[in-house]
């Protein structure tokens, strides 16, 4: 049998792993290309063409065999009642509230976290001070190095784990297990797009060689410096202090935004749609006050969709700690485009990654990672100022 890099189109693989960590004589492994996204590598030499990468690979599968949802899920809109968790978290804390249930019950939590040299890797913990590594979005391409295999050994000890990431890591985890396990609970998120790793490494350099300092911490988005449902801003902590800049004004961030440097995968991502992997999806509960202007706050809002029946069991037991409203599918997707379609094809994204490696990261900036002009963006703060003002003014005219 073929393996699976004859069998697939690499354009469609999302790095999930799953190939690599079913393979039982180690032939295949993910290697970074010049993009700096994971893709798999056979190594002939090892090979025996058994086809178990084929058989798993969930881009090679219908989504039924990765879970089984439920046709009516249970949607909400929520905000944790733990203020301190609250203002840690990028919307309404949920994810906070299930992770800190596992580790109480002496399980472990699996998520996206960033290390010193501000990579984005999965790291399992199982301590309440090691939560706030989870906590917060960031918006490059995590490596699961040897996740999989932990998560199946802290299954097989009979103890719970919790499992978070995009929605084809949570599909290629449920492939590589094969089977259900009664104390897994999958939480995927309503993904955007996955930038490469080395592309926002690079960033990172060029801005301590133009700032001339170390930089310690990337926050995308932070209710320290901006709150939640205001324009977006980066908080970039460096040895000199912090540094808050607006997202359109930021060629990585803005770039991310407008979707010019994703996977290619991602622009034709099979799971941007209703039927979830996981079982519950988290997300920012975008429309709010348009829907549910009661749940409106500028402390941030929790979309909370529970497809299965094990994500509705569980959730039943800590939903004490929100403030929730029921919501439903209609609402839910409004305003969170991905839960019905992938983000439109760049036209700029190839010639970002192909001249990756040969330009300074200042020239790539101006030639396809542009920001908004920073004087008119001011004139347009001014403005929206301004106008808040006079709405101010006559609301209280009119009392």
């Amino acid at each position: 049998m073929a393996n699976i890099k004859s069998e697939l189109d690499m354009n469609l693989c999302t790095g999930c792993g799953a190939c690599t960590s079913i393979c039982p004589i180690h032939a295949v492994s993910m290697e970074c290309v010049d993009s700096g996204f994971r893709y798999p590598l056979i190594d002939v030499s090892k090979c025996t063409h058994c086809g178990l990468c084929v058989k798993k690979c969930p881009q090679l599968l219908n989504n039924d065999f990765i879970t089984e949802t439920n046709d009516k899920p249970l949607i909400y809109a929520g905000r944790i009642k733990d203020e301190s968790a609250l203002v840690n978290s990028t919307s309404g804390g949920a994810f906070f509230a299930l992770a800190k249930s596992i580790i109480e019950d002496g399980g472990v939590v699996f998520g996206c976290a960033f290390n010193e040299k501000l990579d984005s890797v999965h790291i399992g913990i199982n301590s309440l001070n090691e939560l706030s590594h989870l906590q917060g979005s960031k918006y490059v391409a995590s490596d699961l190095k040897n996740t999989f295999f932990e998560v199946r050994d802290i299954l097989k000890s009979n103890k719970p784990v919790l499992f978070s990431g995009t929605p084809c890591q949570i599909a290629g985890l449920r492939s590589f297990l094969t089977k259900d396990y009664e104390k897994l609970l999958t939480v995927d998120i309503v993904c955007h797009g996955n930038p490469s790793q080395k592309l926002f490494s690079l960033y990172i350099l060029w801005l301590a060689k133009k700032w001339n300092t170390k930089i310690l911490n990337y926050e995308f988005r932070s209710k320290r410096t901006s709150s939640w449902g205001a324009p977006q801003k980066a908080t970039i902590t460096t040895l000199k202090g912090i540094k808050i800049i607006p997202a359109v004004l930021d060629p990585y961030f803005n770039a991310f935004v407008k979707g010019h440097t994703f996977r290619k995968s991602c622009y034709q991502c099979k799971y941007a749609n209703s039927s979830r992997v996981g079982d519950i999806t988290l997300a920012d509960f975008w429309g709010i006050a348009r829907f549910h202007p009661e749940m409106m706050s500028p402390k941030g809002t929790s979309l909370i969709w529970l497809s299965t029946d094990k994500g509705k069991h569980f959730f039943s037991k800590i939903q004490d700690s929100f403030y929730l409203c029921k919501s439903n599918v209609e609402f839910a997707t409004a305003h969170n485009p991905h839960l019905s379609h992938p983000v439109k094809p760049s036209p700029i994204r190839d010639q970002i990654y192909a001249k990756m490696n040969t330009l300074d990261f200042g020239t790539l900036c101006r030639l396809f990672l542009r920001t908004e002009n920073p004087i008119l963006y001011q004139l347009e703060v001014m403005k929206q100022i301004f106008k808040k003002s006079l709405q101010r003014l006559q609301m209280y005219k009119d009392r």
